[in-house]
């Protein structure tokens, strides 16, 4: 270990201001303003340490600046001789909501941009060939060892990165505060799900995540959700009178879903019974609700309604999850006798193609941020069912033809409301005028990009 860490990891005056600004609730940055000129490094107090009575602490806080290393308060000034380096900071690249529109995002930002991505589960995942095609370098590196803060602490200093942006939810107050110590100027936490509602949380739980976002309030420049619900459910409802907060949507690259009049169905969807109606989601996540979408199906289908139902998503965790699974849901398909109505096709890459060829979309997760998939269903012009959810909602302010139910509704509320939707199928034109009403939208990702390069720049 350098010396400067030894210098900092060893006084007691590092941890009792620690634990100070824990209790108050304040950034470093807000705690102390450095302004160091050549060999002459100040102190300057900022107006929360001005503001405090006790004079005394007021004096040790500024005093004991020596004991600190200059990268924890210092400000990242992004030079114009190299590129602005970004490290993404995910579970894995495994295909889901999350992972793909970081790498639509990835796709689309400027050519100047050195992206890292940074995977905790300590393996890649099936989209790591599709990133490192889109010029991210893929970093797996497990987060539950004990070297995890040493080797990501190396990481970041050896590779000069100037932005960390961790999507992994809670856990980016761990992550943001290593990166405070290793001197990254720029450093997001990305909340892309709501998370578990407090009251589910045990004592232990309640305690971790108090904790972590203390270390959020500490350490992270700027905090950022896929919608206001997710903000004020995830992190604080008061979260508006936070300059660090705002919300920035999924973005999606339009240009994906334009279609030629003639596009032919993919060959795994010929010959399937219309109307298909389509589910996606992976069954590894409980939260996505799969059973849910066999119950309402097998409800619509007893009311003699036509039509195929197609789940679209990796079938369970690895290949002995997903055969369990499988095996349970055929017993339920059994007796229901509508075995033959529903298809699973897996992980699937085609699914903008899936979507065009779908004649309505049922969405029954139970918790989610910004559902990606009911803005990708409105760009293909499918009609929506979902769940009544706080993202669900945010999206039907801003979508047209999305119809929302209460996951406890009736079966046959939500059959009915897939039998409404059905009645009215979209034609060409209807989808054309679905994609065009986006354009230049919170949804663009030209608009996105724009946004997310302020932030990176900040």
């Amino acid at each position: 270990m350098s010396g400067e860490f030894q210098r900092f990891w060893s006084p007691v005056s590092f941890l009792k201001l620690t634990v100070w600004m824990l209790l108050r609730g304040q950034s470093a940055i807000q705690l102390m303003k450095i302004t160091t000129g050549p060999g002459n490094p100040s102190v300057t107090c900022s107006p929360p340490i001005r503001s405090l009575k006790n004079r005394r602490l007021k004096r040790w806080i500024a005093s004991s600046r020596h004991l600190l290393p200059d990268q924890l308060f210092a400000v990242a000034v992004h030079s114009p001789r190299r590129n602005l380096k970004v490290a993404h900071i995910l579970g894995s690249l495994d295909r889901g909501g999350v992972e793909m529109r970081t790498l639509d995002l990835i796709r689309s930002v400027d050519s100047n941009i050195s992206t890292y991505m940074l995977t905790l589960s300590g393996r890649e995942g099936s989209l790591s060939a599709e990133y490192k095609a889109a010029g991210a370098h893929v970093v797996p590196i497990r987060v539950y060892s004990w070297s995890f803060p040493f080797r990501f602490l190396r990481f970041l200093r050896r590779n000069h990165v100037d932005v960390v942006h961790s999507h992994v939810h809670h856990t980016s107050g761990f992550i943001t505060m290593l990166a405070l110590l290793a001197g990254v100027g720029t450093r997001i936490v990305h909340y892309r799900s709501d998370g578990q509602p407090s009251s589910s949380l045990n004592g232990f739980s309640k305690a971790k995540t108090f904790t972590l976002k203390q270390l959020i309030r500490l350490s992270a420049t700027h905090i950022v959700a896929v919608s206001p619900a997710t903000m004020s459910l995830a992190w604080d409802t008061n979260w508006e009178t936070d300059s660090r907060c705002s919300v920035i949507v999924n973005g999606f690259d339009l240009a994906n879903f334009s279609r030629p009049d003639n596009n032919p169905p993919p060959k795994f969807l010929e010959g399937i019974p219309r109307p298909l109606l389509l589910h996606l989601g992976r069954a590894d996540s409980p939260t996505k609700n799969r059973d849910g979408a066999l119950d309402i199906f097998s409800r619509y289908c007893q009311r003699n309604n036509p039509g195929t139902l197609v789940f679209v998503g990796r079938d369970g965790r690895d290949a002995g999850d997903a055969l369990a699974n499988k095996q349970r849901w055929l017993r339920k398909l059994r007796e229901s006798g509508i075995t033959d109505r529903v298809v699973f096709l897996g992980e699937r890459s085609e699914v903008v193609d899936i979507l065009h060829h779908a004649d309505v979309l049922l969405f029954t997760s139970l918790l989610e941020g910004l559902p990606g998939v009911l803005v990708e269903a409105r760009c293909a012009g499918v009609p929506v069912v979902a769940t009544d959810l706080p993202g669900c909602r945010f999206l039907a302010q801003k979508l047209s033809r999305v119809a929302l139910l209460s996951c406890d509704a009736p079966l046959d509320l939500w059959s009915e409301a897939l039998e409404q939707e059905l009645l009215s199928p979209t034609d060409r034109q209807e989808r054309i005028q679905a994609l065009d009403s986006l354009r230049g939208s919170d949804f663009d990702m030209d608009t996105v990009v724009q946004r997310y390069m302020r932030l990176w720049s900040s």
